[in-house]
């Protein structure tokens, strides 16, 4: 079996947890904990690096991990660097927030990764203070401007539209500001009220504006306005300039392969995935969860997760062999029985029928699947329909 090139380290820390956040984030403040973190950090990574070749992307997510302190960053830097081999052009992405970037830090962190993702989330302090965003935007630009005297040019921002009274015109606004921003990729996400965090809870006493109708708009208008401006949708929430796709999130989406580090972290080797459990108990040593598929229900779900894409899945008919061939833009090949493959197609078939997949001939027993516009806002239900 190939072993794993694509490498994820969850950092749990934060300031505080936002009242959108699904994710699993505690608070910073306890340096017993950090310490134990790292501890049991560096022994995980040490036993299971084995598994890995040459790496072609890291990614490294939270949490909050430019929170953690500079002596701690360098110190997660080193570990990286001590126990994997690291591709000359991998693809190296750290999840900041802009009031926790010092100068040091951003000096330690140029000289170790070439991505960064800054969680934004709003510019407006209104509606950051309704999702329970904290800290201040008003050193973002003196950031930014800091990141590229570091050589760090390939920026990414993060964005959630959706909030609670905000209009379409407000969105608006807010992607006028991404427009100034020196950034070459835009993740924009709709909020969701996921159950278990502080805004589910407050829905319920509280009059919200959201609605599917606004929601389906500002993402459109979202395409709208920055493909005026070299910035196309390349996945349902994510936009980049030409070649500054997240290449490790395009990887995972394709089915390739990855292994996760940290609590709540997922690895997955073409087969099953498995996911650790929270801080505490990952602490305590208890086993992931393991989630394992047959051959053919994990290529359907490999299939339509690559749909989320914009370009989709080429497919080939092998000709004389009992097997359809799907490759994608990384090269990832999925194979399905011709017996498989006919009764999911008539699905397809459905779906370009209802407009929402695209499925272009190109010759030679050679077409193109790919979802439409609708097909993207309306992912779910594409998904839904070939999964029945």
């Amino acid at each position: 079996m190939k072993k794993i090139d694509r490498l994820y380290i969850h950092i749990p820390f934060c300031k505080k947890k936002c009242s959108y956040c699904a994710f699993h984030s505690i608070p910073a403040s306890d340096e017993i904990l950090v310490e134990k973190y790292f501890a049991k950090l560096e022994q995980n990574i040490k036993e299971n690096k084995h598994q890995t070749e040459a790496l072609e992307s890291i990614f490294i997510g939270g949490g909050t991990p430019s929170l953690l302190s500079a002596k701690r960053l360098e110190k997660l830097f080193s570990i990286i660097k001590n126990n994997f081999k690291i591709k000359d052009t991998a693809e190296i992405s750290i999840e900041n927030n802009p009031e926790s970037l010092t100068d040091e830090k951003i000096h330690l962190i140029s000289n170790f990764a070439n991505r960064i993702s800054i969680g934004i989330q709003s510019f407006n302090e209104n509606h950051r203070s309704i999702i329970g965003r904290s800290g201040s935007l008003k050193n973002l630009y003196h950031t930014l401007e800091k990141l590229i005297n570091n050589n760090i040019r390939n920026i990414s921002i993060d964005l959630i539209y959706g909030i609670p009274t905000q209009t379409l015109k407000d969105w608006e606004h807010e992607l006028t500001k991404v427009l100034d921003l020196p950034i070459k990729h835009l993740s924009a996400y709709s909020l969701t009220y996921e159950e278990g965090t502080k805004l589910y809870a407050q829905i319920k006493t509280q009059t919200s504006n959201e609605s599917d109708e606004i929601s389906a708009d500002m993402w459109q208008l979202t395409s709208d306005i920055l493909y005026k401006n070299n910035i196309s949708r390349y996945e349902i929430s994510n936009y980049s300039q030409p070649d500054y796709e997240c290449k490790h999130n395009l990887d995972t989406w394709y089915g390739g392969q990855y292994i996760g580090f940290g609590p709540t972290a997922s690895s997955f080797d073409g087969k099953k995935r498995w996911t650790q459990a929270k801080l505490k108990e990952w602490l305590e040593n208890k086993e992931p969860e393991l989630d394992y598929l047959n051959k053919l229900n994990r290529t359907i779900e490999i299939f339509i997760t690559g749909l989320r894409t914009v370009k989709g899945w080429k497919i080939i008919n092998k000709e004389n062999e009992n097997e359809i061939i799907l490759d994608s833009v990384f090269h990832h090949n999925l194979s399905f029985k011709t017996i498989e493959w006919s009764k999911i197609f008539n699905k397809l078939i459905y779906l370009s029928e209802i407009n929402l997949l695209n499925i272009k001939n190109i010759g030679k027993g050679e077409m193109l699947i790919s979802a439409t516009a609708k097909g993207l806002l309306f992912w779910d239900e594409i998904a839904l329909e070939i999964l029945e």
